[in-house]
C-alpha cells in the first residue's frame, strides 16, 4: 500500500475537522429533514410519516404530556492550530509537528539513573552495547523547553543508522571509532560533544561523577543546530518508520496475551507491565520502576516493538555491530496483546517499514513507542506473558 506522508496526514486531519465544523453549522442554519414553504410553514419530507387523525364531536382528547429525553452532546474537539505528530500519531501544536526530530544518546547504567528528560521523548530505542549493558536513544520533537536531557553518552554506528531512519539530528558525546567515518559523512547531521558545538549544546553537572555528568538542554540543542546550519523542520515528504491509526483509534490485536514483556537484556533486566486502566505499559529495570528525574514519574508507553536484527562483533571482538538494514522479524505489543511482525529497510537512505503477518503495513495505536533491538541469537531470551 502507498504511504501518506506525515505532512499529508497532518493536512488531511485538520481539513476533515474544519469540514465537519462547517457542515454542522450549515445544518443548524438550514434545518434538517424539513422543507420550507414560501409562507414560512414547514412541509414534511418523505422521510417523515404523517397519519391523518379522525375526530368526531363526541370525542375529546386529553392533552398529551410528554417528557423529552435529556440529550448530551460532546463538544467537537478544537483542532485549530493542531497537526498530527509523525512520531506519535497524536495531535500537537503545528509548530511542534513541523519540528525535525532530535535523537539523543542516553546513558543507561545503574550509576546514571534516574535519567532526565526522557519521559518527554516520543520514541525510545534500546539496544545492547559492550559488556551486556544497554544504551537508549530518545527521539524528541518537543524539546525546546527541556533544561536537562541525559546523561548523554557516546555513539555506536548502529544507533547513528537508526537516527537516519527518522531523519533526526543526532546528539551524542563522543563515539566509537567504527562510527566516526559515518558521523563525518554527509549522510547524517550530528551534534557531538567532543567537537566545535560541544560547549554550546552540552554542560556538566556536579551531582554526578564523570563520565555520567554530561547533559544537553533544549536551548543548547537549538543553538547547536543553528551553529551547524542544519535544517530544523521536516520536509513535506517526511516519512517515519512508525505508521499510526487515526488519532482516536486503538489497535485491536487478535494475538496472545502480553501483560508482562521482558526483552531479555542481561544487565539492567528490564521489563514492561500492562496497565489496563491507561492502556499503557509501565517500564521497569534494575529491579524497580524506571523513572524520569525531571518529573519523578515512571516511564510509560503505548506501544512496544521487539525488533530482531543480526549482530556481530567488530574486528576488535568487543564492539557490537547491529545490521539495521535488510529484513527481519519481531513483535508488536499494545493493549495487552502481541502479534508477530516483519520489517524491511532496503538501504540506509530508505525508511524501515513494519508489516503484520498478512503482509499489511503495521498501523499502531497513536502514542509513545519503545523499540527494543534484540540479536537474532537471543530470541529465546524474550519473554511475553
Amino acid at each position: 500500500m502507498n504511504k501518506l506522508t506525515k505532512k499529508q496526514k497532518m493536512m488531511l486531519g485538520s481539513s476533515l475537522a474544519l469540514i465537519l465544523v462547517i457542515l454542522i453549522a450549515i445544518l443548524a442554519i438550514t434545518g434538517f429533514g424539513k422543507k420550507h414553504k414560501p409562507d414560512g410553514t414547514n412541509e414534511t419530507t418523505a422521510t417523515e410519516e404523517t397519519t391523518p387523525v379522525e375526530t368526531t364531536e363526541e370525542t375529546t382528547t386529553e392533552p398529551e404530556t410528554t417528557t423529552e429525553p435529556e440529550t448530551t452532546t460532546s463538544p467537537e474537539e478544537d483542532l485549530t492550530g493542531k497537526a498530527l505528530s509523525p512520531l506519535t500519531g497524536l495531535y500537537v501544536d503545528e509548530s511542534i509537528a513541523d519540528n525535525r526530530p532530535v535523537a539523543v544518546m542516553i546513558n543507561n547504567i545503574k550509576a546514571a539513573i534516574p535519567q532526565s528528560g526522557i519521559s518527554y521523548a516520543d520514541v525510545i530505542y534500546e539496544a545492547p552495547v559492550e559488556g551486556g549493558i544497554t544504551r537508549l536513544m530518545a527521539i524528541f520533537q518537543n524539546y525546546a523547553d527541556l533544561t536537562r536531557i541525559g546523561s548523554v553518552r557516546s555513539s555506536r554506528l548502529y544507533y547513528a543508522h537508526i537516527a537516519t531512519d527518522y531523519d533526526a539530528i543526532y546528539a551524542h558525546y563522543g563515539q566509537s571509532k567504527y562510527a566516526l567515518s559515518f558521523l563525518n559523512s554527509s549522510s547524517i547531521d550530528n551534534l557531538s560533544g567532543t567537537e566545535g558545538v560541544g560547549s554550546t549544546v552540552y554542560f556538566r553537572v556536579s551531582d554526578r561523577k564523570a563520565p555520567h555528568n554530561a547533559y544537553a538542554s533544549g536551548n543548547g540543542i537549538l543553538a547547536g543546530i543553528k551553529q551547524k546550519g542544519y535544517t530544523s523542520t521536516i520536509s513535506d515528504s517526511y516519512l517515519s518508520p512508525l505508521q499510526f491509526l487515526a488519532y482516536d483509534e486503538i489497535a485491536n490485536l487478535s494475538g496472545n496475551s502480553a501483560v508482562k514483556v521482558s526483552p531479555g537484556y542481561v544487565n539492567n533486566k528490564p521489563w514492561f507491565e500492562y496497565n489496563a486502566e491507561t492502556n499503557t505499559y509501565l517500564r521497569y529495570q534494575f529491579g524497580g520502576s524506571h523513572k524520569d528525574q525531571t518529573t519523578g514519574e515512571q516511564l510509560e508507553v503505548t506501544n512496544i516493538i521487539i525488533q530482531f536484527a543480526s549482530a556481530s562483533y567488530q574486528d576488535d571482538e568487543y564492539t557490537w555491530d547491529f545490521k539495521m538494514t535488510g529484513n527481519g522479524t519481531g513483535y508488536y505489543i499494545t493493549g495487552g496483546k502481541y502479534v508477530p511482525i516483519t520489517w524491511i529497510r532496503s538501504s540506509l537512505s530508505a525508511t524501515t517499514t513494519f508489516y503484520t503477518e498478512d503482509g499489511k503495513e503495521l498501523e499502531m495505536t497513536p502514542g509513545k513507542t519503545w523499540v527494543c533491538v534484540v540479536q537474532n541469537g537471543n530470541k529465546k531470551n524474550v519473554s511475553i506473558q
